[in-house]
């Protein structure tokens, strides 16, 4: 079993060599905050991707670079924060339950998007390796 960590770690070490393909919105994010539990589910991003949940205390712009090899922008104020999620199936989708209780009880009103990377390896193309990201719609949810 792979952890979200060492996958992780693997992308961003990825992307220190290669330049990544700003993606356009692409997939969907639902946040749903039950009595003793928070269900994040994304749907739509691309097969196989690593996937975060990026989330903020308020909507907004911010970019997302690292050494000019990164370039894209996630619709939330900073300071951001990422949850990973795990890597998509073949369909583009990621579930995740985290147990959390009860429902409110920290007060907080927190903003997320779904942020997917993937990687293509070309090795006749240049550069051999394109990392792709997709971005979902925003959706606030209470903690």
């Amino acid at each position: 079993m792979v952890r979200p960590v060492v996958s992780a770690l693997f992308v961003l070490a990825v992307l220190a060599a290669v330049p990544l393909v700003a993606g356009e919105p692409c997939s969907t994010l639902a946040v749903e905050v039950a009595p003793s539990s928070v269900q994040i589910d994304v749907t739509g991003a691309q097969p196989r991707a690593l996937t975060f949940l990026a989330f903020s205390k308020a909507e907004g712009e911010t970019p997302v670079n690292f050494r000019d090899l990164i370039d894209f922008t996630v619709d939330l104020a900073g300071p951001v924060r990422a949850l990973p999620l795990g890597l998509t199936d073949d369909t583009g989708a990621v579930s995740i339950t985290i147990p959390f209780g009860p429902a409110g009880s920290l007060g907080v009103d927190l903003y997320g998007q779904a942020v997917s990377l993937s990687v293509e390896l070309d090795l006749g193309g240049t550069p051999p390796l394109v990392i792709t990201s997709c971005t979902s719609n925003v959706d606030p949810f209470s903690l």
